[in-house]
């Protein structure tokens, strides 16, 4: 048996000692270094070379992700943050005055404040209104009445004008059955019998667009687009109508349609959506007019920092879903996505016996409007997979890309349900199917 000096003992306890500490050292720096490059997957470029380098994103690998072969990302010189204010924009008074200035556009006789109809709802200690007018059971009886229009205005935020003899009486809500890109060069062939006549979709759009060019002035700075027209079934006879859908452009960027309006009581924000919608039962009639965006309060901020890149926003989509599911986009564009803050309200519900009577009280919290600004925001979107039905068409489950903060959500359009990463990371720690409650459609 070999026997050691003390002093050798020491050399090589402080060698072991050294090797262990270098070993420490170099672990620590790949441990570093990995976490660095799973969080330093987010790369940003200035908007110019973000969409300059765009297609040649579609030639790299992903994981889990298939793409299409080409995109077009023309019209977007800059981005901005644009701020909208929703709520109260008018009086009460300016709204009454509204839906009576609204329904002279439609209706041969004139309409006073005292044919309205105003209700008042209060959550939170503030009012709120609706400012409505219903016509008279006896402006039904002919579709060339111009006195069957039902106008509404809520809180100045929206407006509806809609045909009460064409809803209550020939069309109904109708259900939606083929859709057809308003860019696309075959319309005029696509022929639905309408109010007994062939009437194409594209003599639908061109008079949907006369309709929008008369009320362009209640959507001040924005922009309205024709995106679809939207053949859909009556509900009273075996004739069709056509649904013309508009989106709103900011600055030549179109504002995302897509919101989640589904009551979600643990989230801290949900996403607005906007959208323009003129339908037509009868060739060259208005049956109704509907929109989210008039009225609004704008203001825009540039965004001067660099933004997330293409291939980063894929790759870091493809990080977080790739052992999930095969993701197939289909198509790829820069949209503005509104987010709105939501905050907790507390109030005092009666618990009540079996009988109906009051037995005692609770204090339960929902969430609600945080404040009356909701900030539209840069997004990535990939549209991933169409789930229309009878009654949302066209209907699509997205990813969203945050351009700022790389963020990544999904959001399916037609029940407004989205998850976040923040989602998907506490679904693993619980070993919960996140995925299933996104991906429904009814």
């Amino acid at each position: 048996m070999t026997k050691f000096s003390k002093r050798t003992k020491r050399t090589i306890i402080l060698c072991a000692v050294f090797a262990l500490i270098a070993a420490a050292i170099i672990a620590s720096v790949l441990i570093y270094a990995h976490v660095t490059a799973e969080k330093d997957i987010i790369t940003r470029e200035n908007l110019s070379k973000i969409l300059e380098d765009a297609p040649q994103a579609l030639g790299e690998k992903y994981v889990n992700l298939t793409l299409p072969d080409s995109i077009s990302l023309g019209g977007v010189d800059k981005l901005q943050k644009v701020s909208i204010k929703w709520l109260h924009l008018m009086t009460e008074e300016e709204a009454a005055d509204t839906v009576m200035d609204l329904c002279a556009t439609v209706n041969k006789d004139p309409i006073t404040k005292s044919d309205l109809t105003i209700n008042r709802p209060e959550l939170d200690g503030k009012t709120s209104y609706a400012v409505r007018y219903y016509p008279k059971e006896g402006d039904y009886e002919s579709p060339d009445d111009p006195n069957a229009f039902f106008c509404m205005v809520v809180d100045g935020y929206n407006f509806e004008l809609t045909n009460y003899y064409w809803l209550q009486k020939v069309c109904g809500f109708g259900k939606y059955e083929k859709w057809y890109s308003a860019d696309s060069s075959g319309l005029a062939d696509v022929v639905y019998k309408v109010d007994g006549q062939d009437y194409s979709a594209q003599q639908a759009l061109e008079y949907a667009n006369t309709v929008v060019e008369k009320y362009k002035d209640y959507y001040k700075e924005f922009e309205v687009v024709p995106q679809y027209i939207i053949a859909s079934k009556n509900d009273f006879n075996e004739e069709y109508s056509y649904a013309v859908r508009y989106a709103f452009k900011y600055g030549g960027v179109e504002i995302s349609d897509t919101g989640s309006y589904e009551p979600m009581n643990d989230r801290d924000y949900v996403y607005q959506d906007a959208d323009l919608t003129v339908r037509v039962a009868s060739p060259d009639k208005l049956m109704t007019i509907f929109s989210r965006m008039e009225g609004f309060d704008v203001s825009a901020e540039d965004i001067t920092e660099d933004l997330v890149t293409l291939s980063s926003a894929l790759s870091h989509t493809s990080k977080t879903l790739a052992e999930n599911f095969m993701q197939e986009i289909s198509d790829i564009d820069i949209v503005y996505l509104g987010k709105q803050e939501l905050i907790d309200y507390t109030y005092t519900a009666n618990i009540e016996d079996e009988n109906g009577n009051v037995i005692g009280t609770t204090e339960e919290t929902v969430k609600i409007d945080g404040d009356d600004v909701i900030d539209f925001i840069p997004m990535w979107r990939f549209k991933v997979k169409e789930i229309s039905s009878d009654m949302s068409m066209p209907a699509y489950i997205c990813i969203y890309v945050d351009m700022q903060t790389g963020e990544m959500i999904m959001l399916n359009d037609r029940t407004g349900v989205y998850i976040s990463e923040k989602d998907i990371e506490e679904a693993k720690q619980q070993n919960v199917d996140i995925y299933a409650n996104v991906m429904r459609v009814n």
